[in-house]
């Protein structure tokens, strides 16, 4: 349906929850957008990017083959291939859900070990705005 007919309802639902998402910037960017269009509040519930979970545990060595990804291959579809998530309906919005959920379950012991142990640290590094940061190279280009 048109984000006219369920924005207001998503953000009712959503309200006082923390959202997870892959590349959640993006995301946030338009439904924001559209929020002001349509005169709403913008969306400030917590936020969590399993990229930039993925970047910060690449930095703090994390020990699984897949957090040594050429940094090209960081897409939701790339790192589930890489933590052998399987993937059905690609590209489709439950389906995306469903992997992302996924994937944010697989990093969760590498964050336990890293020492994130609660919700503050977990929002900390996995900040949607930190995810181009994490994913810097040492030429300081981004990548992903």
């Amino acid at each position: 349906p048109p984000i006219e007919g369920v924005l207001a309802a998503f953000m009712e639902y959503a309200a006082g929850t923390v959202l997870v998402g892959h590349c959640l910037s993006l995301d946030l960017t338009f439904l924001n957008r559209d929020a002001q269009r349509l005169k709403l509040a913008p969306l400030r519930n917590a936020a969590i990017d399993t990229l930039s979970l993925y970047g910060w545990l690449r930095q703090h060595s994390a020990d699984h083959p897949a957090f040594s990804l050429d940094r090209t291959g960081l897409s939701l579809f790339d790192l589930a291939a890489a933590f052998e998530i399987p993937v059905e309906k690609a590209h489709r919005a439950l389906g995306d859900a469903f992997v992302t959920a996924q994937l944010f379950q697989r990093f969760l012991p590498f964050l336990l070990h890293a020492g994130v142990q609660d919700l503050a640290s977990l929002r900390r590094v996995g900040n949607p705005a930190r995810q181009i940061a994490n994913l810097t190279a040492p030429d300081g280009q981004a990548h992903f």
